[in-house]
């Protein structure tokens, strides 16, 4: 009676292989919204880069026209931002509008600082 007991049936294969489709369907499903997120934020990254490079690059040419879509851009996305390497990208970007600091040329030594800024954010 105590063996019959301590001996279990293991079931039939179909059972395992149920169970083993819905611990993948659960696994998928709970890690799914994860991979997403990481990959929106990945993707803004990318974006969030290629803007402030961008404006490096006008604003390196001594181009100083037409930022103000750029300094709203930074201003607003620094407020509502959380990631940490976003907000990074974005402080490059509140550098480079310190260094224009309303001026209609830049002297050499900003456009050496403005080129610095642009390294800084290739590092992040």
């Amino acid at each position: 009676m105590i063996i019959g007991v301590l001996v279990m049936e293991i079931g039939p294969l179909s059972e395992w292989v149920a169970a083993a489709a819905e611990i993948l369907a659960v696994s998928v499903a709970l890690f799914l919204p994860y991979y997403n997120q990481r990959q929106e934020r990945l993707h803004r990254l990318k974006r969030f880069k290629k803007i402030v490079e961008q404006s490096i690059n006008v604003v390196s040419q001594n181009n100083l026209s037409n930022l103000d879509d750029f300094q709203s851009f930074i201003k607003i996305s620094s407020l509502l931002e959380v990631d940490e390497r976003l907000l990074a990208v974005l402080q490059v970007g509140d550098e480079l509008i310190e260094i224009i600091d309303h001026q209609t040329t830049l002297s050499p030594r900003q456009i050496t600082d403005v080129l610095a800024l642009k390294e800084h954010l290739s590092a992040i």
